[in-house]
């Protein structure tokens, strides 16, 4: 259809028992953009980072933004900045083409807060 697509999740989900994304009947892995090889990368230095590289921690296990791990993600951003930033990047990039995008944001995910809290992030996101 002409379109120009974004599939994203805010982590890692390479070999990540929580998601179906590569087992799709609706070819996921084809959008022309994501964002998993981004934060695959990212928690790949975290893990460096942390020192904890022969540890059994897993990509799509790595935790930021959270109320246990409050480090940001990168260079002072969230992940769901990272993300809204990709997807206003991508409108930009392709001004004149019609256009797709899927984020799948983690915020929505943090049952850890309560409520009130919860719907502050909403609304950052809108």
């Amino acid at each position: 259809l002409g379109y120009i697509t974004l599939f994203g999740e805010e982590f890692c989900y390479e070999d990540s028992p929580y998601v179906v994304q590569t087992q799709s009947a609706f070819g996921l892995d084809n959008a022309d953009l994501t964002l998993d090889k981004l934060f695959c990368d990212l928690a790949r230095d975290w893990i460096k980072v942390k020192g904890k590289v022969n540890s059994q921690v897993k990509t799509w296990s790595v935790e930021y933004d959270s109320r246990e791990v409050p480090d940001t993600c990168f260079d002072g951003k969230s992940r769901g900045e990272i993300g809204l930033e990709y997807v206003s990047q991508m409108w930009d990039a392709y001004d004149s083409s019609p256009k797709f995008a899927f984020l799948n944001a983690l915020a929505a995910h943090d049952y850890s807060l309560d409520a009130a809290h919860s719907l502050l992030g909403a609304e950052n996101y809108d």
